[in-house]
């Protein structure tokens, strides 16, 4: 979350970059150093909105189109450089057409993710935020609206005072007689994501209603298994709850990786920790 806050924040200071670069500096030598700045802030935002989105697809949410449309948007700004330095000769023209083309549907796709991301968290105003990033002509007013929910789920999520809305099974083959059945989550989820150290700890921060025993807990993909969890029972409210995995091998420095917990009534929830040896 943090990750497209400030992937949106760059946008917007990068847009005011550029009517600063048009409008306010009338020297070219003072308008081109503009332009490689917000050029640099661009680059920056399609980054974070990529990480952003790869997190939180991770984490089950259904972000996968705004990841590619991040990278789309990364590839086409590349593309629209080139063609820029090479604007003197035809080829210059081929590429910037191909660098628009692919940065319109790399922003479509973008604001698909920030509308499924405002989906997942009830957030209507990222919603809305994320229809007028997919209409790319609103797209500047779309980032602002953005980075303000954003913000507001941030708070939530910190506080642990978000509490996801409930989701209901659908219902599969019936039987004569039996009629469709709905689960309530459990209302237990993490707040922000975790750290995992090198010398085999975990750290994360766990919301829970209600007291209950985490099991066991493995790092997904991997043979990793807890040999120690401290508080292994979740109090009511926020729990700072650390895993030991013993010896770390195989993990990527910088990357995220996917903890599932295992609860007492058989239930799993699957936490993010980002691994910093």
């Amino acid at each position: 979350m943090e990750n497209l806050r400030n992937g949106s924040l760059y946008l917007i200071i990068s847009a005011l970059l550029f009517i600063v670069g048009d409008f306010i500096i009338f020297t070219v030598l003072g308008a081109i150093v503009v332009y490689i700045i917000s050029f640099v802030f661009v680059f920056l935002a399609y980054s974070r909105l990529r990480a952003g989105f790869g997190i939180l697809q991770s984490n089950g949410k259904n972000t996968g189109l705004g990841r590619t449309g991040a990278t789309l948007l990364l590839v086409g700004m590349i593309l629209d450089v080139i063609g820029a330095i090479l604007l003197l000769v035809f080829v210059g023209i081929a590429f910037l057409a191909i660098g628009a083309i692919i940065v319109i549907i790399g922003e479509i796709l973008v604001g698909i993710g920030l509308y499924n991301t405002g989906n997942a968290y009830n957030d209507g105003l990222l919603k809305i935020g994320g229809i007028l990033v997919a209409i790319i002509v609103t797209a500047f007013i779309g980032y602002i609206l953005a980075y303000v929910s954003l913000g507001g789920i941030l708070d939530k999520l910190k506080s642990g005072s978000f509490v996801p809305s409930p989701t209901y099974s659908q219902p599969g083959t019936q039987y004569p007689g039996t009629q469709p059945t709905f689960s309530q989550p459990s209302n237990i989820y993490q707040i922000g994501t975790g750290n995992l150290k090198a010398n085999g700890e975990a750290y994360v921060a766990i919301y829970s209603p209600t007291p209950i025993q985490i099991v066991s807990a493995e790092i997904v993909g991997t043979s990793m298994i807890s040999s120690s969890i401290t508080p292994n029972l979740l109090s009511p409210g926020s729990n700072n709850v650390t895993i030991n995995f013993g010896t770390i091998t195989g993990l990527l420095p910088n990357n995220t990786y996917t903890i599932k917990l295992t609860l007492a009534n058989g239930q799993t929830i699957d936490t993010i920790v980002a691994y910093q040896p």
